[in-house]
């Protein structure tokens, strides 16, 4: 696997002759990009849906001025699946390159359980990486392990609407959802969404509100 040069110094340089009152030229040398790997998580073996994950991943990067070196991928895997090869090497690797970039597509290529997910932001923090989730849907489930939820206030199941004319997301809950449902919705919502406030009796109503972006409005 391709290791990452050594940062490169910059080195001040001034004119021979200056003019009097000129200030100092200097010649900076671009550092080397910042390492970033890439991380998806898919609940099948479609190799469309991966090359387009990847290939969205690998822009974001160019974009960004990072250099992606490699992309793992766990396949077969929904938001609550314990078993993750591909997490745990990758995990390895960023263990050798302190302060590197992980991108996702989104939150939900990431394990939901709070005892995984606990684990993942620990061995991040070890790491010193920054997890970056780009804006994307929740990759496709295939109708054998699609859950009942549905990102309609109406279906079964806890539902997440989409975003109100109040920039908020609503979330309801119902007697006897299971709490894999539960987490299925949950993961849906942007990664910095902030809850805010519930209602209703029976069926009760979770209230998230994005986060503003630097112009300090709702995304």
């Amino acid at each position: 696997m391709a290791q990452p040069a050594p940062r490169p110094q910059s080195h001040p340089t001034t004119p021979a002759d200056p003019s009097p009152g000129a200030a100092p030229a200097f010649h900076l040398v671009d550092p080397t990009p910042r390492p970033a790997y890439g991380y998806l998580a898919v609940p099948d073996d479609d190799e469309d849906q991966i090359n387009s994950l990847h290939a969205r991943l690998a822009t974001h990067a160019t974009d960004a001025g990072l250099t992606l070196l490699e992309v793992y991928v766990d396949r077969d895997t929904t938001p609550t699946t314990p078993d993750r090869p591909g997490l745990e090497d990758l995990l390895a690797e960023l263990a050798h390159h302190p302060g590197a970039v992980l991108l996702v597509p989104g939150p939900s290529h990431l394990p939901a359980t709070p005892t995984a997910h606990h684990a993942l932001t620990h061995r991040l923090a070890q790491t010193r990486a920054t997890l970056r989730a780009l804006s994307t849907p929740p990759p496709r489930l295939p109708a054998a392990q699609a859950p009942h939820c549905v990102p309609q206030p109406s279906a079964p199941g806890p539902g997440l609407g989409p975003l109100t004319a109040e920039g908020t997301f609503e979330l309801t809950l119902r007697p006897d959802d299971a709490a894999a449902t539960l987490i299925s919705a949950l993961v849906r919502l942007p990664a910095d969404a902030r809850f805010v406030e519930s209602y209703g009796d029976v069926a009760t109503t979770l209230v998230f509100h994005p986060a503003p972006d630097t112009a300090g409005q709702p995304r």
